[in-house]
């Protein structure tokens, strides 16, 4: 179990530094474009000339940067999996075989296309989700339950009861009462 956790840490340090390499990129970009466009607005108002631009792509061979009016995309390498960042006015996502996508309203990680981890703030309120490499629920925590399930069981906990189910016996722990059902009901 810690090694999976420690391996799981290193996984999202290595994330991090990837997120923090491409918005210095991203930073860097964005200087360039506004700076490139405050001259080109000078230029314009001078010559009353007037320049519309569908998409600009910037390439390498290996990397590549596009900008579009609804979005800015960097695409690279990244060892033997294709890296993608894309950025939109609704939300920031960064692909690959790790994806991670930031809306508003909430944060998901994903590996393989297996949503891992899901992090977000909805009309019934915020909520922790973890799940395993199968897409079952590992565990979610929200503003009233907390549940932890796997293959097995599950165990659910409110500040009213708390229930806990493996097979088909089952566990009722309430403030007045204990219900007990075993296989044999």
């Amino acid at each position: 179990m810690t090694d999976q956790l420690l391996s799981r840490i290193e996984k999202l340090e290595r994330q991090n530094k990837r997120m923090k390499a491409i918005m210095s990129g991203l930073c860097l970009c964005l200087g360039a474009l506004l700076t490139m466009g405050q001259m080109l607005s000078q230029k314009a108002d001078n010559s009353m000339d007037r320049i519309e631009v569908r998409e600009i792509l910037l390439s390498d061979g290996v990397t590549t940067a596009k900008l579009t009016p609804s979005s800015l995309v960097f695409t690279g390498q990244s060892g033997s999996e294709a890296e993608k960042a894309t950025i939109t006015a609704s939300n920031i996502s960064l692909g690959g075989r790790y994806f991670t996508e930031i809306r508003p309203e909430s944060i998901i990680c994903s590996r393989d296309g297996v949503t891992r981890f899901d992090l977000s703030v909805r009309e019934i309120g915020a909520s922790i989700a973890f799940k395993n490499a199968s897409g079952l629920m590992g565990s979610m925590l929200d503003e009233t339950t907390m549940v932890i399930i796997n293959d097995a069981g599950m165990l659910s906990m409110q500040p009213e009861h708390i229930f806990l189910q493996k097979g088909e016996a089952d566990a009722l722990l309430a403030a007045s009462s204990l219900k007990i059902r075993d296989t044999n009901k």
